[in-house]
């Protein structure tokens, strides 16, 4: 990308909810129709771009204020555990059909886990959730990346 520094003007630059990122929304004169695009800088470096230190410069001197994330790093954070405990009581649903393969004890401590993630969402209580956080699989379960499988206590016991 050829430019001048003079052709680029910093609309405003917001920190990201990732450490130590921000995003600028910035112009360059000639480019992308001089229209307005997001420019993502990592604030803990310089990656010795010319435009990467040109907007630097700028939010360490003050020119340009750093604005907060549109979404406070603590409610991201509750977005993505909501997230991830309703898709383990999505993947967990195979497990509570009348012809599961799990024992009658299994059955019972699946539905305290599934209970206790319910628990959880409706609490909201995603903040000490963060502290301790997501309950732990049965153990006659195994996640992979993919999916959850029933391994079996039986399996468990060799």
């Amino acid at each position: 990308m050829q430019f001048n520094i003079d052709d680029v003007t910093i609309i405003s630059v917001r920190k990201t909810n990732v450490k130590n990122q921000a995003c600028a929304d910035i112009t360059i004169s000639g480019i992308n129709n001089d229209k307005p695009f997001g420019y993502l800088l990592d604030l803990s470096n310089s990656s010795g771009s010319e435009l990467h230190s040109y907007i630097k410069s700028k939010i360490d001197s003050g020119e340009i204020e750093l604005l907060p994330p549109f979404t406070q790093q603590e409610e991201y954070d509750s977005i993505i555990l909501k997230s991830k405990i309703k898709q383990l009581l999505h993947e967990t649903d195979q497990f509570m059909t009348i012809d599961t393969e799990l024992t009658d004890d299994e059955v019972k401590e699946m539905k305290a886990y599934r209970a206790s993630l319910r628990n959880i969402v409706k609490a909201n209580d995603y903040k000490s959730l963060s502290k301790s956080g997501i309950p732990e699989l049965p153990k006659f379960l195994k996640k992979d990346m993919y999916h959850i499988t029933y391994i079996g206590s039986k399996t468990l016991e060799k």
